[in-house]
């Protein structure tokens, strides 16, 4: 009974500095509920950002640019074959540079495209997100998507990592990680209660992830023109600014409930 009394303690200190935003499709109602009731219990009521769907983007909101695209995945390719690859700071000289050049010579994802109408509208609803860390009075802000949901360990996986995350004054933490990465198949640099701390910064899908007034701000400034999808957009911008300090809850806090058969994709709709 002790534990739990602290625990929501933890978690009622937490929701009161920690400014929340749900980005949430309004075509997936189903997932806005489920989204809402999972960050309820945790004491945290968020702010709907629901402008800007798919359907309704703005003319001149973005404009296709090769050389961009280009110049700005040759900056974060290291990151992106890293996540790829796996575990690669273990594999020997010979053994990366074969998977890196499997990897390099298979992943056509990684050449220049047009982002499609959905890829606008979850750029620009993290712009927006990231506008209002920027310019509340809070230290930290947590931005999430709508297909988040918990498992039975979140709440108190939520509460140390936020606990441990505020105490090292770090700038970005994945709370919902994806894709089936975790911190060992990166280079961790220092390993924390419930937190492990990535370098070179990276991201995993940003489906729950918490920012710091300053890093806001700077991404604020840097966000537009739109070239790559919100994961690479933020991981090439993360790229810009040092020192950052980038962590990772492990396990995950929180469920990326996409990659489960539980919620449908915005992708698939």
């Amino acid at each position: 009974m002790a534990r739990l009394q602290l625990l929501f303690g933890i978690l009622e200190t937490i929701s009161m500095y920690l400014p929340t935003y749900l980005i949430h499709y309004t075509k997936l109602s189903s997932r806005l509920v489920s989204s809402l009731s999972s960050l309820k219990h945790l004491g945290l009521y968020p702010n709907v950002v629901s402008l800007w769907d798919a359907e309704d983007i703005p003319l001149g909101s973005y404009a296709y640019d090769y050389s961009l695209w280009e110049y700005r995945v040759g900056a974060i390719k290291h990151c992106l074959l890293a996540n790829a690859i796996g575990g690669y700071h273990k594999l020997n000289t010979h053994e990366l540079y074969k998977a890196s050049s499997y990897a390099q010579s298979t992943m056509a994802w990684m050449m220049p495209r047009e982002l499609t109408k959905g890829e606008i509208s979850v750029l620009l609803k993290h712009y927006y997100a990231l506008t209002c860390a920027a310019t509340n009075s809070h230290q930290y802000t947590l931005i999430c998507e709508d297909d988040i949901l918990l498992s039975d360990n979140s709440p108190d996986l939520f509460g140390k990592s936020m606990q441990t995350f505020i105490s090292l004054r770090g700038d970005y933490l994945d709370l919902a990680g994806g894709s089936g990465l975790k911190p060992s198949h990166l280079v961790v640099e220092r390993q924390y209660l419930n937190i492990s701390q990535i370098k070179p910064a990276s991201t995993r899908c940003n489906a729950a992830y918490v920012v710091s007034k300053d890093l806001a701000c700077f991404i604020v400034k840097r966000f537009l023109p739109l070239v790559l999808p919100i994961d690479w957009h933020l991981q090439y911008l993360l790229t810009l600014y040092s020192p950052l300090k980038c962590f990772w809850s492990c396990p995950e806090a929180l469920i990326h409930g996409s990659e489960t058969p539980l919620i449908q994709s915005w992708r698939d709709s």
